[in-house]
């Protein structure tokens, strides 16, 4: 198998990332031990990742949220074979005299191959976006994720748009997915509890409202949600808290901003900046914090190594 290397006698599964992917699959290697020596065996275990991550190459270079589109696909199927009750094994409880007791907890195949997803994206992720991902998704199974109807919504909607403007509306569902995680959250309270969390110049907040709005009402006419549905962002009902009125200069970047911004400035191959964005993502330090930073800044406290900052 090609892509098969080894290391101290251990067999590692490897695929070099394309360079026209790298930027959105966060790496440049996908490797993972086998724990094998022998290569047979390797090349057994390694198969399924192997296949996994030219898939996940291929998803990026035809959709740029591939991730998303293939979480909420595979959530789609669970739900669809919960429904219909195919399951692809059964767990049993038993008693102490080993008699079998109560019914069987079924698993379906489509939740097997979730988190095998699930454990594909920990490895070939950066920590942040693989950590984005799994907040937003934890709750997915109570019903659609938010985003899952995204990208037609704005081809429909959007059609004659700024690429700009799309890429704003996409944003703005995204963020909004940590309070609204499925179709059945788009509720009056939560919408509520958004808004007090959101920051930013009014007029910048009651845009994100108007996105949200239209993909509501395409979700409604498009029936994906019911039609009794209230709708949440009613025009005029919604009013928008005083200290929303903020300058964004001082917003702090979400996780996956912070990803995008790591991954575009190591495809540029800007080492100097990666290690700049590395150190203000763990320390919280300032950009002129950031740049004093020498290996005299390290310092030993408490027997924990530390870096002195000058203010």
């Amino acid at each position: 198998m090609a892509n098969l290397v080894q290391r101290n006698g251990l067999w590692y599964a490897e695929v070099r990332v394309p360079r026209d992917v790298k930027n959105i699959i966060g790496k440049s290697v996908l490797r993972r031990s086998t724990k094998h020596r022998q290569k047979r065996n390797a090349e057994l275990a390694a198969a399924p990742w192997i296949a996994n991550w030219w898939e996940l190459i291929n998803q990026a270079r035809s959709e740029p949220d591939a991730v998303l589109v293939k979480i909420e696909s595979l959530l789609l199927q669970w739900k669809d074979q919960e429904a219909r009750g195919n399951y692809y094994d059964y767990e049993y409880q038993y008693d102490s005299a080993g008699q079998q007791i109560g019914g069987g907890i079924g698993t379906t195949e489509a939740e097997f191959a979730l988190s095998d997803y699930w454990e594909d994206l920990q490895y070939s992720l950066p920590p942040a976006e693989f950590a984005y991902y799994r907040e937003i998704y934890k709750d997915g199974s109570r019903g659609l994720p938010l985003g899952f109807y995204l990208n037609q919504f704005i081809s429909e909607h959007y059609t004659d748009t700024a690429p700009r403007t799309r890429q704003e509306v996409k944003n703005t569902i995204r963020d909004a997915a940590e309070y609204f995680p499925s179709l059945i959250d788009l509720t009056v309270s939560r919408r509520r509890k958004w808004l007090m969390e959101q920051r930013g110049a009014a007029k910048t907040i009651s845009k994100r409202i108007s996105h949200l709005r239209s993909y509501f009402l395409w979700l409604r006419d498009n029936e994906k949600i019911t039609s009794d549905t209230a709708n949440p962002f009613v025009h005029g009902e919604i009013k928008l808290p005083r200290r929303l009125a903020q300058s964004e200069s001082y917003l702090p970047f979400v996780p996956y901003e912070i990803t995008e911004l790591r991954s575009s400035a190591n495809a540029r191959g800007d080492a100097e900046l990666v290690k700049y964005i590395d150190i203000a993502t763990w320390t919280g330090m300032r950009i002129s914090e950031v740049a004093q930073v020498s290996k005299y800044s390290i310092v030993n406290m408490d027997n924990v190594q530390c870096l002195r900052v000058r203010s």
